[in-house]
């Protein structure tokens, strides 16, 4: 039988970890935050493409591409990011499964 101690546990790190994830998009302006969200189909959107992003927005694609890549930036030297990574094991493979 599975340890119900072991599953709280995991859902108490999941839900701190997605406090964490939603902390570190809120260092985002809007505008990354919608092309991120745009790109990778966050918030229940479709995935689009860099090119459609910018026709969207009016810009060139190699524009949104920029503004993703500075949004990545901000994400990469954010410390809450640093303990997300280390976290990241119980969101991707819950109960040891990985």
């Amino acid at each position: 039988f599975a340890d119900p101690k072991v599953n709280v546990e995991e859902e108490v790190m999941r839900k701190n970890a997605c406090n964490d994830v939603y902390e570190i998009f809120d260092l985002l302006n809007d505008r990354e935050k919608e092309i991120i969200s745009l790109h990778f189909g966050l918030f229940g959107n479709r995935t689009y493409s860099l090119e459609e992003i910018g026709n969207m927005f009016g810009k060139r694609k190699q524009t949104i591409q920029q503004a993703e890549a500075k949004a990545f930036e901000k994400i990469r030297k954010c410390k809450k990011t640093k303990k997300l990574e280390s976290s990241s094991t119980i969101l991707l493979y819950p109960s040891g499964l990985g």
